[in-house]
């Protein structure tokens, strides 16, 4: 019956109403309205709409500040969640007990509305109950969106925005949700399953990022703001002036990030080389797609071993300028990858573990040579000392530097990470690697610049090669 009154309601039949992929919410009470809380939640019922994620993103992340804003109170201030005064009676008001301040910033935030509105056709199925009618659940179909002409919406699409919406929802009314391909309800009452949100069979990229089905209430709040970082990647990664939300490329991309969380800093490349105007990604998105990145990995675990490279080679060598290119930043890097890939044509030559270390170690040297020369990109790390700045180590300090990093590329990252595998040292792998370096450097050169107290900006090269001091450097 459900189906057949959305059916009549969206003057479509048969093939032609399954194509448009509805996909159906379910609210039921936490415990039980009340019935000031079943008045307050008819009202917004009344009044959800089908968001539109970009207006939420924007609300939610600052990227010129570098601020993203995940947090409960956040997702409860939604602009699109909040309630329209002028569609709630002066007794409504009194129930809520809302404050002169919250009522009047609503009312202005409603008329904005108004005045903006392009699209005032409510694409949201509900069922409109009496006003004396008591309500145990509350039902609405939610189409996938605005697809390209002549275009389908995809399966991946339908399931967006409400999963979105199952999991705000809960933070905003206190409720339980389940979304479902069906219209009809699999559950009557809240007493049968003691989660919060239920996906019933949701399409496989919403289930891997979600990574539950069925959610309780402590677990929503890390997958919504592992969700919305995900969204937030798709559009900067994937969105185009013929299909700018194109879900359907979505699949691909978590895909990836189920294979590692590392490709957070990947995607980040490739939105910058969409831009035209970027060389550098700027401050504020390199904050925020690390704070992504922690919503995927909380424990920051694989990341461990490009933190070590970069610390490592970052006291020998840096790149001329902070605005430099990724090439001149990751010279070490690619220095160590291609002279292990080389060392394949050699044989037995250097099959130990000591003797590829000593292999990299003097291709790293050299390198360092022609930097001193001026005959390579890039310089020797410097520090200021005695309103001077010098080679922060002396030659044999280099060396072994030079050597440290050497031992740590092979032992730890060619041999224990990629098992002596050289191939994984060319493509995806080593362009991964290379991304997440490029980021960290970018990120300690940040911090760097933060904490220091030095106002004298940094040369991009010596006019002399003046060393500190052994005693200054041990001090």
């Amino acid at each position: 019956m459900l189906r057949q009154i959305l059916m009549n309601s969206t003057q479509m039949m048969g093939k032609k109403f399954e194509d448009q992929k509805y996909r159906y919410l379910f609210f039921y009470p936490t415990y039980f309205f009340t019935t000031e809380t079943a008045e307050f939640l008819r009202v917004a019922y009344s009044q959800i709409k089908q968001i539109n994620f970009k207006s939420v993103r924007d609300e939610l992340i600052k990227f010129p500040e570098g601020k993203v804003n995940f947090q409960t109170s956040d997702f409860q201030c939604l602009g699109d969640l909040l309630l329209r005064v002028n569609d709630i009676d002066s007794n409504d008001v009194d129930k809520l007990e809302e404050d002169k301040e919250t009522i009047d910033k609503i009312i202005e935030e409603d008329e904005d509305e108004e005045e903006n509105t392009t699209n005032p056709k409510d694409r949201v199925f509900r069922i409109h109950y009496p006003d004396n009618t008591p309500i145990t659940f509350f039902f609405m179909g939610l189409d996938p969106g605005r697809v390209p002409a002549k275009k389908k919406p995809s399966d991946t699409q339908s399931w967006v925005m409400p999963t979105l919406l199952s999991l705000v929802l809960p933070l905003v009314f206190d409720v339980k949700v389940i979304v479902s391909e069906s219209p009809i309800p699999i559950h009557t009452s809240a007493i049968d399953f003691p989660e919060t949100v239920f996906l019933d069979a949701p399409h496989q990229t919403l289930a891997l990022l979600t990574k539950k089905k069925a959610l309780r209430r402590n677990h929503i709040l890390p997958t919504l703001q592992r969700l919305i970082a995900a969204y937030t990647i798709h559009l900067d990664v994937n969105s185009s002036t013929k299909d700018y939300y194109n879900w359907g490329a979505l699949t691909g991309m978590v895909r990836d990030l189920e294979t590692s969380s590392l490709y957070v800093f990947d995607f980040l490349n490739r939105w910058l080389r969409k831009q035209d105007k970027l060389d550098i990604t700027p401050y504020g998105r390199r904050e925020i797609y690390f704070a992504f990145y922690k919503y995927f990995e909380p424990n920051g675990g694989s990341m461990s071993q490009a933190i070590e490279l970069v610390k490592l080679y970052r006291n020998f060598y840096r790149a001329k300028s902070r605005s430099a290119k990724s090439n001149a930043i990751l010279k070490p890097i690619e220095v160590a990858a291609r002279t292990l890939i080389e060392t394949r044509k050699s044989g037995n030559l250097y099959n130990s573990k000591e003797a590829l270390s000593e292999v990299v170690a003097s291709e790293v040297a050299a390198l360092m040579q022609r930097v001193h020369n001026r005959n390579a990109e890039g310089k020797p790390t410097l520090v200021f000392l005695d309103g001077k700045w010098r080679r922060a180590l002396s030659p044999e300090q280099e060396r072994e530097q030079i050597a440290e990093f050497a031992s740590y590329f092979v032992n730890n990252l060619f041999f224990s990470e990629y098992k002596g595998d050289r191939t994984r040292l060319t493509g995806k792998q080593l362009n991964l690697l290379k991304s997440v370096c490029e980021f960290l450097y970018r990120r300690e050169d940040d911090l760097e610049k933060a904490q220091s107290k030095v106002t004298e900006e940094e040369p991009e090269e010596l006019i002399s090669e003046e060393v500190i001091s052994e005693d200054d450097n041990t001090n």
